[in-house]
Formats: C-alpha cells, sequence, structure tokens
C-alpha cells in the first residue's frame, strides 16, 4: 500500500525531507507519483543549503521543465559531481593554442577571452570568446575590432561583460544568447566621465587620448570598479550607467561577491555598488580575507619568523582571534565555513597545511609533509568545490599541486599540471604555457 504516495503533498514532502540524496534519487524509480513528489525545489534545496552550496534565504527558481531534474536537482547533481571529480582526479583536458603570443587573457567562471595585437601595419585587432562546457572548449565568437591607441590593454570578463580597456576609455560587450554585443564605452578625459550606449566606436575616437587615464580595478556582478591617475575610485553600474566615486585606498580584493580595500590605518569592505558595510582603523594590514561573516587580516612580520593573523567580526567589527603564523605562510578563508586554511614553511626540509577555526583560532587539523618543493613561498591556496583544499607553491619551478580534504585535513592526491596556473575555480584549473593553453575541466 502507497501510504506516503497517497498523503497529501505538503505531509509527503516534508516525509521525504528526512531522506539522503541517494535514497531521494531511488524514489525517481518506484512509479511516477513518487518521482514527482522527489523532484522538486524544495527537498533538493534543502540538500544544497545542507552542503553549504548556498545560504538558507536564497530564492528558489522556476523549476526547469526541459529536462529531468527539476532546478535545484540539477544543482546539487553539478555540485556532487565536481566534489567527485576534484576528489578522484577525474578531470577532462583540453588545449587551446593561441595565434600569437601578443595577446592579453581574461578568465571567468565559464569562460575565457584571449585579445590579440595584429602588427602594427595594421590597426585591426581581435577578440575571441571562448565558452567551457561539459565536453569541449567552444570558440563562440571572434570580434574584430578597430580601436584607437597603441597603450596597454587591460581585459576583464565575468561571463556576462567583457571589457577592454585602453589609455582613457572602456568599451563594453555584453552576452546576449546569441552573441557579444558593443554594450556601452566609458571614457575619462581631464577628470570628467563620460559614457554613451550609441555609436559606440565615433564615441571613443572622439574622446580617446593617449593618457593613461583610468586603470581597471574589479568587475563584481554588474558594477565596474575603476581609478583615475589620481587613484580615485570610481563604481559605473554597467545596467544603469550610474556611479559614484570613492576616496582612493591601497589595495583592493573581490571575495565573496564583496569588495575589501585597505591601506595602511584602514579596512572598508563594500556592497558590489560601493556601499560601506564595514570600516575598521587596523594598522599595518598587508592582506585580507573575507567571507559572509568573517574578516581575516594577516600583517607583517615581527622580526625574522612571524606575523600576525587577526580575524574580526564583519557584522559588527569586533575582534575574534589573533595568532602568530610563520612569516612565509599564504592564507585563504572557506567562503562558506568559519575556517581558515595556512600553508606554512615550518623548516628547511618540511612544510605544514593547517585548518584553523576563524572565530576562535582553534586547530582543527595540521598535517607535516616532506617539503617537495624548492621555493615554498609564495603559494595559491584554493577551496575548490568547496570540499577540497588545492595547494600549489607557485614559484617552485615545478608543476606538482596537491589536493587536500577540508575536513579531515588527508591529503588525497599529488597531481601535475602543465604550465603557470592563472585561473582556479570550482570546477576549472586554467594554465598556460606559452602559446597554450591548459584547461583542466571537473565540470
Amino acid at each position: 500500500m502507497d501510504i506516503v504516495g497517497n498523503l497529501p503533498q505538503e505531509i509527503s514532502q516534508h516525509v521525504l525531507s528526512f531522506l539522503t540524496p541517494t535514497e531521494l534519487f531511488k524514489c525517481f524509480h518506484v512509479c511516477k507519483k513518487w518521482y514527482n513528489l522527489a523532484n522538486t525545489d524544495f527537498l533538493w534545496k534543502r540538500h544544497c543549503v545542507l552542503e553549504l552550496l548556498l545560504s538558507a534565504d536564497t530564492n528558489i527558481p522556476l523549476s526547469s521543465s526541459n529536462g529531468p531534474l527539476c532546478k535545484w536537482g540539477s544543482i546539487y547533481r553539478s555540485f556532487k559531481r565536481k566534489v567527485n571529480r576534484w576528489e578522484h582526479d577525474c578531470a577532462q583536458c583540453f588545449n587551446v593554442t593561441l595565434s600569437s603570443l601578443n595577446s592579453v587573457i581574461a578568465f571567468g567562471e565559464l569562460s575565457f577571452v584571449v585579445y590579440y595585437f595584429l602588427p602594427l601595419e595594421s590597426h585591426l585587432e581581435k577578440l575571441y570568446v571562448y565558452r567551457l562546457c561539459e565536453e569541449k572548449v567552444n570558440c563562440e565568437q571572434i570580434i574584430e575590432l578597430e580601436l584607437p591607441g597603441r597603450g596597454i590593454v587591460q581585459l576583464i570578463t565575468n561571463d556576462i561583460y567583457t571589457l577592454v580597456s585602453r589609455d582613457n576609455f572602456i568599451l563594453c560587450f555584453k552576452k546576449t544568447p546569441e552573441k557579444h554585443i558593443t554594450y556601452v564605452a566609458i571614457c575619462l578625459r581631464s577628470g570628467v566621465l563620460e559614457y554613451t550606449t550609441e555609436d559606440i566606436i565615433c564615441f571613443i575616437n572622439a574622446k580617446s587620448c593617449l593618457d593613461r587615464e583610468l586603470n581597471i580595478r574589479e568587475l563584481c556582478n554588474s558594477y565596474l570598479w575603476f581609478e583615475d591617475s589620481s587613484k580615485t575610485i570610481h563604481v559605473f553600474n554597467l545596467e544603469t550607467n550610474e556611479f559614484l566615486k570613492i576616496s582612493p585606498l591601497q589595495e583592493m580584493k573581490r571575495m565573496c561577491n564583496l569588495i575589501t580595500t585597505w591601506s595602511e590605518s584602514e579596512v572598508i569592505v563594500y556592497s558590489p555598488g560601493g556601499e560601506v558595510l564595514l570600516n575598521l582603523p587596523i594598522d599595518y594590514v598587508q592582506d585580507v580575507f573575507l567571507n559572509k561573516t568573517t574578516l581575516a587580516c594577516l600583517h607583517p612580520a615581527k622580526g625574522q619568523h612571524t606575523r600576525v593573523l587577526q580575524t574580526f567580526d564583519v557584522k559588527s567589527g569586533e575582534k575574534l582571534m589573533q595568532k602568530n603564523v610563520m612569516r612565509f605562510a599564504d592564507i585563504t578563508l572557506h567562503s562558506s565555513y568559519d575556517s581558515i586554511y595556512i600553508l606554512e614553511r615550518s623548516s628547511r626540509d618540511l612544510y605544514r597545511v593547517s585548518s584553523l577555526c576563524a572565530r576562535t583560532g582553534q586547530i582543527q587539523w595540521n598535517v607535516s609533509l616532506p617539503n617537495m618543493f624548492y621555493n615554498l613561498w609564495p603559494a595559491i591556496l584554493h577551496v575548490v568545490s568547496y570540499k577540497h583544499l588545492f595547494v600549489w607553491p607557485c614559484n617552485n619551478r615545478t608543476d606538482r599541486y596537491s589536493i587536500f580534504n577540508l575536513k579531515t585535513g588527508k591529503m588525497l592526491y599529488a597531481s601535475s599540471n602543465t604550465g603557470s596556473i592563472q585561473y582556479i575555480n570550482e570546477g576549472v584549473c586554467i594554465s598556460v604555457d606559452g602559446k597554450v593553453v591548459h584547461i583542466k575541466s571537473f565540470l
């Protein structure tokens, strides 16, 4: 007798909410009624939250009718696939050969763009847009450009927008379902900011000059952060064309969709649109790390052996803990867990990887391993798939990197990579070796 299937839907879903993801998938094969009960955003969003994939207040999107799984079921399956592939080093490898070394590359979550400088006798330059798919890398579009000036080009992308900057102007492309289109042009001349969404190339030709008046700092959602020659920060909304100015600070970093800036005497956390969320007077900050609840600050070395690590509550600004770390240390902060991961050179022959509670400083685990690398510091530490720690000493003259389990500290494996790692996120690791872009995809 099908007791669960004959209950009202709300009660049936409550009963099924006690099942594990594996058990929910088994419900798909019982009958059509159980399939419909188990294949709901309500149930699968719960497992996404439990896996710390997203926050509990995330809005539930409409279910997708184009596939066998609901929207959050698809998100969960994609997430678990990346976890398993990172854990077992099951990457798909792709190569893209550049047509010239005279190029600039920028990376987004699921795409990258290459800007080619053609020979000096030609004013024509090209922008190649590549999309990373599960089974291949597609060249989606080739955009021919004829831009004024011969200054240094800056390139930045986030899968929705691609921006090219030279001298005193920024040209923005926006991705549509069919292709990238020219969207807006921004020009800064004699301290005056102008923009247009019409006759964009004519506008750039008329307003461009050879002075290097602007420098792109960050692209966060639809907000572009750039600085002028006086180091004043401009925040430009690419959707509404609204902008504001922010007083200059020395350093800037985007983390957890927030912008953190710092100088010798203060740390400020901004929303993507430039609203101040936290302002702390902290002296001599060398680097900062941020998640939704905690701000971590790393201070310069005191003497020859140690540096100081401090953490603060993001909402109240209250100091949480202070701890000494080795002078040659690299740090990263988990975006969801309140955990700090530290890579230290503990002696000439050993290196140490540690996990600390970001709120209390309590050691969760630490592992000392033989130093396989000639030059340990600095290094890339990155949390991948929310479950694993990627460690690559980038100045070690070797292509080896290590993957650690975040919960236990166990090193799962050491693997190799070709070239210098330029970009890493939850699903891909991209390196460049001469004219070849190497992509390891865990999607």
